[in-house]
């Protein structure tokens, strides 16, 4: 299952959504050379500066654009290309549970979080921005591997009412693949009963939470 797991982890997208870019391009060229075409038309004596088209006559030329071949093309690798990932989700999601979980000999960064991310909890910001990872590094210790949390790039806040900032990241002898199908089978319960252990609100990261998650 293992050989399985990270075959399907490694599937990208990136060479599909390259090429529906590079569509996106082409209907955005078309579209801003009809613009064009049509402000060269209403205002001959313009060279360089044109003045902008009446909004009903730029919706005329969008929806115009919308008909062409390419835009539909758009329309439907952007249907499909979504219904693969997740179909690719359901997949992971299934053969998680049945991943071998094994120490590697080597270190892996295998998350980051950053506290100005809740710079809303004022002086806590440093604790909520390591809190979001103390419950992956809970289960990955659970699961028999070796991590720890490094805290980075740390910037002492000037004035009287500043805050301190920092980056934290995940750190663990555990590759990305195998992190993703134990990630994927953490629950909501033990997620909740990490951060609680620490006095951290899991609210603050996700506040439509059951109340009884509230610390």
């Amino acid at each position: 299952m293992n050989g399985m797991y990270q075959e399907a982890f490694d599937r990208s997208f990136d060479d599909e959504y390259k090429s529906l870019r590079r569509l996106q391009e082409l209907v955005q060229e078309d579209f801003a050379g009809l613009l064009l075409a049509e402000q060269k038309r209403r205002q001959p004596r313009a060279r360089v500066r044109f003045k902008d088209l009446p909004v009903c006559v730029m919706a005329q030329i969008r929806d115009e654009v919308k008909q062409s071949p390419v835009y539909k093309e758009i329309e439907r690798l952007t249907t499909v290309l979504a219904a693969e990932e997740i179909r690719h989700g359901k997949l992971l999601q299934r053969m998680a549970p049945h991943v071998e979980m094994r120490p590697d000999t080597c270190w892996h960064l295998l998350k980051t979080s950053h506290s100005d991310s809740y710079r809303s909890q004022g002086y806590g910001a440093l604790m909520y921005g390591r809190g979001v990872l103390e419950p992956l590094l809970d289960m990955l210790e659970r699961l028999g591997f070796d991590t720890h949390i490094r805290q980075v790039n740390f910037q002492r806040g000037t004035g009287m009412f500043a805050i301190d900032h920092a980056n934290y990241e995940l750190w663990a002898n555990c590759p990305p693949w195998m992190f993703d199908a134990a990630y994927r089978c953490l629950s909501l319960y033990d997620a909740v009963a990490s951060m609680k252990r620490r006095c951290i609100n899991p609210l603050v990261y996700n506040p439509f939470l059951p109340d009884e998650c509230r610390l």
